[in-house]
């Protein structure tokens, strides 16, 4: 470390830039409340030693130890990350960074913790590193990195490491700064409040600390308003191409399709040097599921997974995903007749979940909520009334978007719900002192005080719940409060469809309701986009007998991904991009809509599906990279998988004529998706990905683009890589003019070098 980086970490580390004199070998520092005087020497000719208290220190090792303090960081690690004592290994798939792994295929890794360990532990010279922990909610994303942050702190304690793994929830939530989330939850949770954001960017970029930000789930859609996105390049850009991130998420962001919604971080990162790499949890099997039972001293554990098993498969949720299966043993454990509980699960596998709700809440009601205060014993609540207190709670949640509450607002839900319910004072009071206790309430890791739903999944149920029972109760102004603070999450529209669809509701009565709503709402609110995602919920395997008409509504991300559709007339509606996989539409209508992005898929089917005056901005063919904008090749391709265009002809009264992209643009749209991975790419690696092509994409077409100015040239240690030389977000819009043909898309490209 010479003179200029150690000025540059004690710099951000000082209360401010006055409160450090570095002057002829003497050091006076002011940090918080501690003045540190101290020594400089040189070792080595130019690395900088500290002498402090007659006691020698590398430079590196003074601002770790003394500075960082990070053995009492490790110590805060310890104490107030939760340990989960009964941690089973999970299994992986693990796609590496590009250049280790260019063929990006994805192997097997039997250790995901030791895997992680791994990656994170290793530094790329000159390069920021960022590993995608993905699977969906409850599959042990949140487990695995405190479990890793515990471990790593251990052996950092023991000096077997040199790292610390510090977890960073994000709680699902979108936010606009970094660095109040970073010290909020250094703060807040682990009650260290040593370091400034600056400070903790420059122990990242040494490689001390490797920041775990958990909870990232919805942050690359691509309706998101790009706030986190942002967030996330400016942090990149910071680090300065160095250090370690761990992002937890349910998707990488390279892994969504078009360019337009991997561009904005892309482009955000700047010019920095980053490598992606993703490491996939698998759910559980037969084996997670019994070494875990074991670990809880369960020994039916066997004969619980057998039982349920056959009668609900081995790839059924309550058997595969960590979160459940440990509500499962605690239901299943202690209960003799185990088949009629599996039965009645069975006989709804579409409502499993509101089934497990209640089971574990009539076990509650039956045991625990006893009121004592009369004979003979009554429950305090009967499991509906447990429910729709929950669902109060969720709702309280999500109008003032937290996820933990402290106990003085617990009890003020208590107080909402027994006055709507005209509880009794005695019963009120047995409820608000029980509440903290439920079964499906935990205290927060986040939070000293507060407290939350054991798992988002149950958070998200019930706030579903509550949709319902407005929507049952015809409650239009508490309604619309929940659908206009933010974009409800897929699991919330399910669990409303799945309430409402329990409680034998017709369906129509809901449409009707939920379409009213819409109608008066503003432009820019939230209603509509969640109105349409309640409605394809609703609608879903439902077959009216007559056609119902939906007018003027916006529809989600993925509105059409596994949908049944039947006599539907979509008009005048905005669709974001969607998947057609295991959609089928029948006797559907879209007249005067819009589709940002058709995903087409060989499993859908379409009877008698027509687009009337309807715009299709682009699709991407099933088996295929490349997006395609070209109109006339559009309404080809949707004609060829079954979509009905009754009033499509030309000028001349003839039927449209489709043109295939030139194979030149498929290629190198093909080769711009590599810089998603790795923001430079060797010239290896592209004529690994460009396969039979490559001789001709290197010969004809790159040098083409670097004279574009889109790609160019970068050479480190004697070997040629290539980066990007305009952003891709430009790059995107110039596919999307050029309709598929290559020289109008060099043109384009050459129009934004120009300018």
């Amino acid at each position: 470390m010479d003179i200029d980086e150690f000025r540059g970490i004690v710099t951000a580390f000082a209360d401010t830039p006055a409160s450090i004199d570095l002057s002829k070998g003497d050091l006076i520092l002011q940090m918080h409340d501690d003045l540190i005087e101290a020594r400089l020497e040189f070792s080595n000719g130019h690395d900088i030693c500290v002498v402090e208290n007659d006691t020698k220190y590398t430079a590196r090792e003074w601002v770790l130890k003394r500075l960082a303090r990070l053995p009492l960081l490790a110590e805060r690690i310890l104490a107030y990350v939760s340990q989960e004592s009964n941690f089973v290994t999970p299994r992986g798939l693990l796609l590496d960074q590009l250049e280790l792994q260019p063929e990006e295929n994805e192997t097997d890794v039997s250790d995901a913790l030791e895997e992680t360990r791994r990656m994170l532990g290793a530094s790329i010279p000159g390069a920021s590193s960022i590993l995608y922990l993905t699977s969906d909610a409850g599959e042990g994303k949140t487990t695995l990195i405190n479990q890793l942050a515990r471990d790593q702190a251990m052996l950092y304690k023991r000096k077997s490491t040199d790292w610390l793994l510090v977890p960073i929830p994000l709680g699902g939530r979108s936010f606009l700064r970094f660095d109040d989330v970073v010290i909020g939850s250094l703060a807040n949770r682990l009650r260290f409040q040593i370091l400034y954001f600056e400070a903790f960017i420059n122990l990242v970029r040494l490689g001390a600390i490797v920041p775990a930000f958990d909870g990232f789930e919805e942050m690359f859609v691509e309706s998101s308003t790009g706030e986190a996105v942002s967030a996330l390049g400016n942090l990149v850009k910071t680090l300065r191409s160095s250090g370690n991130v761990l992002i937890s998420a349910r998707k990488a962001y390279f892994e969504y399709r078009n360019f337009s919604a991997q561009s904005r971080l892309f482009d955000s990162i700047g010019p920095e040097d980053v490598r992606f790499a993703r490491l996939s949890l698998k759910r559980w099997d037969r084996d997670n599921f019994i070494s875990y039972a074991s670990k809880r001293n369960i020994s039916s554990g066997e004969a619980i997974y057998n039982d349920v098993s056959s009668v609900l498969g081995e790839e059924h949720p309550l058997l595969t995903r960590a979160v459940l299966v440990r509500r499962l043993l605690d239901v299943a454990a202690e209960i003799t007749d185990r088949k009629s509980l599996l039965q009645m699960l069975g006989n709804n596998p579409d409502e499993y979940f509101l089934q497990f709700v209640k089971t574990i809440i009539e076990r509650e009601v039956r045991e625990k909520w006893i009121d004592r205060s009369g004979e003979p014993y009554q429950p305090l609540l009967s499991v509906d009334e447990h429910q729709e207190l929950l669902s109060f709670l969720a709702e309280e949640m999500w109008i003032n978007s937290v996820d933990t509450v402290r106990e003085e607002h617990l009890d003020l839900v208590a107080d909402l719900f027994c006055e709507a319910n005209k509880k009794s004072a005695t019963i009120s009071r047995q409820v608000k002192d029980r509440i903290n206790s439920h079964p499906l309430i935990v205290r927060s890791e986040s939070y000293k005080h507060g407290y939350a739903f054991d798992h988002d999944d149950f958070r998200y149920h019930f706030l579903g719940e509550a949709i319902s029972r407005h929507i049952i109760s015809k409650s239009e102004s508490e309604l619309r409060n929940i659908l206009q603070i933010g974009l409800l999450p897929n699991q919330v529209l399910d669990a409303a469809n799945h309430y409402y669809r329990f409680t034998k509701h017709p369906i129509l009565f809901c449409v009707e309701l939920l379409l009213n709503i819409c109608a008066t709402e503003r432009p820019g609110s939230f209603v509509p986009e969640n109105v349409g995602g309640l409605l394809v919920c609703v609608l879903n395997e439902f077959k009216p007998s007559d056609t119902i008409c939906i007018e003027n509504i916006q529809f989600p991300v993925g509105a059409l991904l596994g949908r049944e559709l039947a006599n539907l007339r979509f008009s005048r509606c905005y669709f974001q991009p969607t998947s057609m996989d295991r959609c089928n539409l029948c006797n559907c209508e879209f007249i005067e809509a819009t589709f940002e992005r058709i995903e087409l898929s060989r499993d859908s089917v379409l009877d008698n599906v027509k687009m009337i005056d309807t715009k299709v901005n682009s699709i991407i063919p099933a088996t295929a990279e490349e997006t395609i904008f070209a109109p006339e090749t559009i309404q080809h391709k949707l004609e060829t998988i079954g979509f009905i265009f009754p009033k499509a002809k030309t000028s001349a009264g003839k039927p449209s004529i489709a043109s295939e992209p030139d194979q030149d643009v498929v290629l190198a749209e093909r080769a711009f998706r590599r810089f998603l991975r790795s923001t430079t790419v060797s010239a290896a690696v592209l004529k690994v990905k460009m396969g039979k092509d490559s001789n001709h994409f290197i010969k004809k077409l790159l040098p083409n683009l670097i004279q574009s100015g889109a790609i160019k040239i970068h050479t480190t240690e004697g070997s040629t890589h290539y980066r990007l030389g305009i952003p891709m977000q430009a790059i995107n819009t110039s596919f999307a003019k050029a309709g598929g043909n290559f020289s109008k898309f060099l043109s384009l490209l050459n129009e934004y070098k120009e300018h």
